[in-house]
């Protein structure tokens, strides 16, 4: 007999069948509201499990029961090479079809992707394209969800020196997710009070840079770390800050520290969420502590 309930997580409501003694089903609604309810007493650890994983404080599923069998052998042995990958580390579809014998059949991985019925459980979300670029994953809210869940693991973003840095890794809405991971939940809502868009008005902010450019000893750098730190605005990029510079090299592959002009040429990229890039890029260096 099948039995489906539905509980919060920090990603958004997720629904649960089980039958058989297994999980047969696992649907993340992302943003879609849904009504929840209690949780029967026999899966009341897995589903505070689930939470507790989405929230910051990973948990390993390749324990828990599955009900649900996929049509074919092949199938089989993907989510069974798949269920191995832990949390933190991605895996290429060409990658899992060597893992299972069929070197070349990068595409019926990804038919088996398209047909997992347990997300998160079998975890596709740690499957990526062979240059490390986010495809194909409709739980949730489609991609923004797979690039939340990656982040939320420790999968740091990889930045290419050409294009945009989140084509190989995530988009935008992904930094969210990563400094909710790495300041905590409590300390993340405060800084997002601060850093929205509309926490202080177009003009004002204009003026006090102005103002803060006219004290004499005040230059560029400075003004940013004040923005950034005391203002608390979502979009400034220090290209001049050795670290950064230092960060940016390594992470695009120069054999040289870049210029402060060739680093502020690869933050525009960043926008609209330059601070939150140069928290990442710091952490790189091991140049800040977050709170853990």
């Amino acid at each position: 007999m099948n039995n489906t309930f539905t509980f919060d997580t920090l990603l958004g409501p997720i629904s649960l069948t089980t039958a058989d003694g297994g999980v047969n089903r696992l649907e993340m609604h992302g943003s879609s509201a849904q009504k929840t309810g209690p949780v029967p007493g026999r899966w009341q650890e897995l589903a505070g499990r689930i939470q507790d994983h989405l929230s910051g404080d990973l948990q390993s599923f390749a324990d828990v029961p599955v009900s649900w069998h996929p049509n074919s052998q092949f199938a089989r042995q993907v989510y069974t090479s798949l269920r191995q990958v832990p949390a933190g580390e991605v895996v290429s579809y060409g990658q899992l079809a060597s893992l299972v014998g069929k070197p070349g059949g990068a595409r019926a991985v990804s038919r088996a992707m398209a047909t997992n019925k347990v997300p998160l459980i079998i975890p596709c979300h740690r499957v990526v394209g062979a240059n490390g670029s986010l495809t194909g994953f409709s739980g949730g809210d489609g991609l923004k969800t797979k690039a939340q869940m990656l982040v939320n693991e420790g999968v740091r973003p990889r930045f290419p020196a050409s294009g945009s840095p989140f084509e190989s890794v995530f988009e935008p809405y992904a930094w969210k997710a990563g400094v909710q991971h790495l300041l905590g939940v409590p300390v993340f809502e405060t800084l997002h009070d601060k850093v929205g868009p509309t926490a202080l008005p177009r003009a004002r902010r204009w003026e006090e840079r102005l103002d803060l450019l006219t004290i004499r000893g005040v230059g560029p750098w400075t003004e940013q770390m004040v923005e950034m730190f005391h203002l608390g605005r979502p979009d400034v990029f220090a290209p001049s800050d050795l670290d950064i510079r230092k960060a940016v090299s390594m992470l695009t592959g120069a054999s040289h520290i870049l210029s402060p002009k060739d680093t502020a040429t690869i933050g525009r990229r960043f926008k609209p969420f330059s601070t939150i890039a140069m928290w990442y890029l710091w952490r790189s260096l091991g140049s800040v502590t977050l709170g853990e």
